[in-house]
């Protein structure tokens, strides 16, 4: 009877040994400070993904004056509230995944896991987009349309999810508020591109305020600016869509080509076919957006082969003038009515 009674005190003391160890392995996860060393490839943005904290937090805790530019090697402090699980015996990743809320290919990105179905005791994982006690997950939209911000203390802030043909300028237009706005407060620069997926903090309209947009740039200035073998972007006016170009030559306006034949298809959906008439487009480029306007003819010689447009087209300028060729109707160089309209319109004139 001693004999048993001693063992089962034994037995008890080991239960509860146990019980207190597997507590404490497998306890709730806490905050805890994170190191990140940029490799090749890095991007902030990648960064405040990965770890789930908003990039305007990234460059707030390491003092980053350029957002744009990380240096390889350079080590990151991910900002406290980060949420750490430490992975106890039997555990799996989508069990963790099921229990902190979050999406296992989520989870599986954010530590970079080679195989989701090998997990060692003890290893640390990243919980992303989750904070620890006491701090509050940024809102997220999971769709190209804003959602109001979640935080009640925050009811004038809202979240937008970059989708294709998104641009600052698209957006600040449609939200009324600035580019350099939207740019400050997503901790990116006002040059930046977007990339699809990307999270970007929309603050409060203010009311009356002037949106900045394209500048009606005389084209003597353009010509330089602009240069052959260049690249842009060109956002329609009237229908928001944008396509890339290629400056291939043109002295008195722009002669450009669509740069792939995705770019050529965008074209054809604007004009519905090739067509002499004007639009008005805004023109990106090295961090200018310019006003200007275009016909979608093609004509004359092309330089791109596979972009499936047989010729070039004109870009006028601000005070641009034809090449005075028999593409014009009296032959001679002038200043073109209709596209100078455009360039008027894409001003918001």
């Amino acid at each position: 009877m001693l004999v048993d009674r001693f063992s089962l005190r034994v037995c008890a003391t080991l239960l509860l040994a146990m019980v207190l160890v597997f507590a404490w392995v497998a306890g709730p996860a806490v905050a805890s400070t994170v190191i990140h060393q940029v490799q090749r490839g890095d991007s902030l943005y990648a960064i405040a993904r990965r770890y789930g904290v908003s990039i305007d937090a990234l460059v707030r805790e390491n003092q980053i004056t350029d957002p744009d530019r990380l240096s390889v090697g350079m080590r990151l402090v991910i900002p406290s509230g980060t949420v750490i699980h430490e992975v106890a015996r039997g555990e799996t990743l989508s069990g963790i995944a099921q229990h902190y809320g979050v999406d296992l290919e989520s989870l599986v990105a954010a530590n970079d896991i080679a195989n989701p179905h090998l997990l060692q005791v003890g290893q640390r994982l990243v919980i992303p987009g989750r904070e620890a006690a006491g701090a509050r997950a940024p809102a997220v939209s999971r769709s190209g349309p804003a959602a109001p911000a979640e935080d009640p203390g925050r009811d004038d802030v809202i979240t937008h999810t970059v989708v294709g043909g998104d641009t600052l300028w698209d957006l600040a237009r449609q939200y009324g508020t600035t580019p350099p706005a939207i740019a400050a407060a997503s901790g990116i620069g006002v040059n930046s591109t977007l990339q699809i997926g990307q999270l970007l903090t929309i603050p409060a309209p203010t009311a009356g305020a002037e949106i900045a947009g394209a500048r009606a740039v005389p084209w003597r200035e353009v010509h330089r600016m602009f240069r052959v073998g260049a690249t842009a972007r060109v956002t329609d006016v009237d229908t928001g869509l944008t396509f890339q170009i290629v400056r291939r030559g043109g002295t008195n306006h722009a002669d450009c080509e669509p740069l792939t034949a995705t770019d050529t298809a965008t074209m054809r959906r604007i004009w519905g076919g090739w067509s002499w008439d004007r639009r008005a487009i805004v023109v990106e480029f090295d961090g200018h957006r310019i006003a200007a306007s275009m016909h979608a003819m093609p004509h004359g010689r092309d330089s791109i082969a596979g972009n499936q447009f047989a010729g070039h087209f004109c870009v006028h300028f601000l005070n641009s003038m034809t090449h005075g060729s028999a593409y014009t109707a009296s032959g001679i160089a002038q200043r073109d009515a209709q596209h100078q309209a455009m360039v008027r319109k894409a001003v918001g004139r």
